[in-house]
């Protein structure tokens, strides 16, 4: 043996890793208990494909019961962690559910092992099944620090995700390198009595127009390799009348749950920690969000401002819909915008929900963006220090903002507008006859709390086509609150459509200099330490106080907003009647 073999042989040391567990409690998901229906299909991890699929003798694969059922089976799949799940395309009614109160994981992954230590990296022989994979990545995506942003591979150490780079040479700690050309796959992590976890699949089923009436219940999706501008997602559903309740989408490479079909429900779930969007929809119309957990989404950085046409990356992003309701939802840190309607939404309901949080700090990512859109309701809210905006709405007309909070958002109602038209740019809003001017927003009803620049921006900007006094009908009854008012003001105006902003300090400034109807009973408190609304904003306890001048001093709700919100009409308080983890 020469002494240059030796020396090597010294850097090379093989690392075998038992096999292990994913990590079902890092992203466990909700506890679910759903009756099981006489005849139903059962999946095991003990079972066998050859089996009869009955709770005696179940069947080992979820896609083995799904080919045996038949138009309206309920499968039952038991406890497990159920690797590289593609359960194909669904073209009948079918209900997919865990057993009672047992946690169930499907993953788009598979372990990894036979490692091989060289140097300060670990190596394995790997093939890569998405190395052929056409991806669209448009530069205006991706933001320069995260460079390989829309590449789909994956890799899991003990659960954590470790970055992409594009080299061996790059491969640190936290990092890995997808040799796809020599089947080699670098990891920079330990992965000595670890698992590891590879991504090998870009969707785990596809619901077909055919499926429609299909549910999934108390299902946990992990790891699967979507990516970005393609119709890839753990779960993409066409069906009406689909259902997913009380399941969890977690660390897709970039979306979760893609929905297309029209009255969808889509509740009490968890959506975290994906790539890209948590969810999305397109022409769902007179589907229900409610209940659901949508946080710490755009984990690869995508770029969110310039990005133009490509610009698609929320906690949740829509286009397209009419009459979907989002209620009660918690859209918390999302890198991006929390939820973001666009491209021709009408009638939205938003109602109950808590926005806290989002935003990347580099864009001005809003908890709420409602764009090139119509007729959106927005109440009884709260919007808590969003890094940009608590709300945005940018061309979209008759948005109706009623007893929402806002505390310590950079801004907190921001509206713009410019020189797109809706016939001049997609086909399905010119055929809705609808604007895409921002004009009659209503704000009433609602507190402002130390906002960090402005509580509402209507700066007017170059390619603006409407004016600031256009785009506001009604701005009253409302609570304005500053600590410290000191080189700060309350609202940025232009009263013409080019850039020719105007701030002022106080509502009463405002109302004075601009003839609107900003008028008392409005509420305005500034340069004192004592919050004569909320009973500690600081902890995030938002009811009012008992003595606060805000009972009671909103003007009547309109008569659906009361009937959908359950409150008389009036006499009404200011402020969110009630929202997501807090009942006011």
């Amino acid at each position: 043996m020469n002494s240059k073999l030796a020396a090597a042989l010294l850097l090379v040391l093989i690392v075998e890793n038992p096999v292990l567990a994913f990590d079902t409690t890092q992203f466990k998901v909700p506890d679910s208990n759903f009756p099981i229906p006489s005849g139903a299909i059962f999946v095991a991890p003990n079972g066998n494909d050859a089996n009869a699929g009955t709770q005696a003798a179940p069947l080992l694969t979820p896609a083995a019961a799904v080919k045996k059922a038949v138009n309206g089976s309920t499968i039952v799949v038991r406890a497990g962690v159920y690797y590289e799940v593609n359960l194909g395309t669904v073209s009948k009614k079918i209900t997919l559910q865990a057993y009672p109160h047992e946690q169930v994981h499907f993953l788009g992954s598979k372990p990894a092992t036979g490692w091989t230590k060289e140097q300060t990296y670990w190596r394995t022989a790997w093939t890569n099944p998405l190395a052929s994979l056409n991806i669209n990545c448009p530069k205006e995506v991706i933001n320069p620090a995260y460079p390989n942003a829309c590449l789909p591979e994956q890799v899991f150490v003990a659960g954590a995700p470790l970055a992409q780079v594009t080299s061996k040479a790059e491969v640190v700690a936290g990092k890995f390198f997808m040799d796809s050309a020599n089947n080699v796959l670098y990891i920079g992590t330990d992965p000595t009595s670890k698992l590891v976890e590879v991504g090998t699949l870009t969707i785990g089923l596809q619901f077909y127009p055919a499926a429609a009436g299909s549910r999934v219940l108390g299902i946990g999706f992990a790891q699967y390799s979507s990516y970005i501008l393609s119709n890839t997602a753990a779960i993409q559903s066409y069906a009406d009348n689909f259902t997913v309740d009380l399941c969890s989408f977690v660390q897709q490479a970039a979306e979760g749950l893609k929905l297309a079909g029209v009255n969808n429900i889509v509740r009490s779930s968890v959506f975290s920690y994906n790539g890209q969007n948590g969810l999305g929809c397109n022409k769902c119309h007179g589907s229900l969000i409610e209940w659901n957990y949508i946080a710490f989404n755009n984990q690869e950085h995508f770029a969110t401002s310039k990005c133009g046409a490509y610009c698609t990356i929320a906690g949740m992003k829509v286009a397209h819909v009419d009459r979907l309701t989002v209620n009660m939802n918690n859209f918390y840190r999302n890198n991006a915008g929390g939820l973001w309607f666009d491209l021709g939404c009408t009638n939205a309901m938003v109602t109950r929900n808590l926005f806290k949080e989002n935003g990347d700090g580099v864009a001005m990512n809003s908890g709420l963006f409602y764009e090139v859109s119509s007729t959106g309701t927005v109440a009884s809210n709260a919007f808590i220090k969003n890094k940009g905006n608590g709300i945005q709405i940018s061309g979209s007309d008759r948005t109706r903002i009623y007893n929402n909070n806002f505390v310590k958002n950079k801004i907190d109602i921001t509206a713009k507008d410019d020189t797109r038209t809706a016939c001049g740019f997609e086909t399905y809003s010119c055929q809705l006859n609808l604007t895409w001017d921002t004009t009659g927003t209503v704000v009433r009803n609602n507190l402002f709390s130390n906002n960090l620049l402005y509580g509402i921006d209507s700066p007017g900007v170059t390619d603006q086509v409407t004016s600031s006094n256009l785009m506001f009908s009604n701005i009253d009854h409302n609570g304005w609150y500053r600590a410290n008012t000191t080189g700060l003001y309350l609202v940025r105006w232009c009263p013409t459509s080019d850039n020719c902003p105007t701030r002022y300090k106080t509502h009463t400034n405002f109302m004075q200099a601009t003839n609107l109807d900003w008028a008392p009973p409005s509420i305005g408190v500034r340069d004192t330490p004592n919050n004569p609304f909320f009973v500690d904003e600081d902890s995030d306890k938002l009811s009012l106080k008992s003595d606060s001048s805000a009972r009671s001093a909103g003007t009547a709700l309109p008569a659906d907003i009361a009937a959908y919100l359950g409150v008389p009409a009036s006499p009404i308080d200011m402020g969110a009647l009630t929202y997501r983890d807090k009942v006011v």
